[in-house]
């Protein structure tokens, strides 16, 4: 279970991209950004860094990296892990609509898992095939009414006893973003 803690900021002369320039440093990092024609279908964006893990697929390998960079070839396929995430990874009942969890992207070469289709053997961008992260940290922009949200995310189960310590360390920490 993923247990939320959150601030929200007015941020009047802020937009997504001053944002992100001021904390690229946290690298990796993902920024998703909604565009759209309607402003009440655009008005978010998301940045999220400081991974508890990542995965990248490589068309043919699942690659889990930990918070601490350690590297594991995982035997499961791209869908078969993100159904392992997802019943994994569950936010807690009470938390924000949309405060973070499993974020990620995916190139069309993703439907070679689904259906036979042939692709180059070469792709032209040097950039995974498939990315996502589960993030400790997200910020949420929404630009509709210029508000800034920062979640951390704290992955201990309550009944550990390390939580107390682990949820005053997120708490630390989204101090130290403001």
């Amino acid at each position: 279970m993923i247990h939320t803690i959150s601030e929200s900021f007015i941020l009047d002369l802020d937009t997504p991209m001053s944002i992100l320039y001021r904390f690229k440093h946290k690298s990796p990092f993902l920024f998703l950004e909604s565009i759209s024609a309607q402003v009440k279908d655009s008005r978010f964006s998301y940045f999220a860094c400081d991974p508890l893990y990542e995965y990248e697929w490589t068309g043919k390998q699942m690659i889990q990296t930990d918070e601490f960079g350690e590297k594991t070839p995982l035997t499961t396929g791209l869908y078969d892990t993100l159904d392992t995430l997802l019943s994994t990874y569950q936010v807690a009942d009470d938390a924000p609509d949309y405060s973070g969890g499993i974020m990620g992207t995916m190139s069309y070469e993703c439907i070679t898992e689904l259906e036979d289709i042939p692709l180059p053997d070469r792709r032209e961008l040097d950039t995974p095939v498939a990315y996502f992260m589960i993030p400790k940290t997200v910020f949420v922009f929404d630009r509709l009414f210029h508000r800034l949200t920062i979640y951390r995310h704290v992955f201990t189960p309550a009944d550990n006893p390390s939580y107390s310590k682990d949820l005053a360390d997120a708490q630390r920490t989204l101090q130290t973003l403001k």
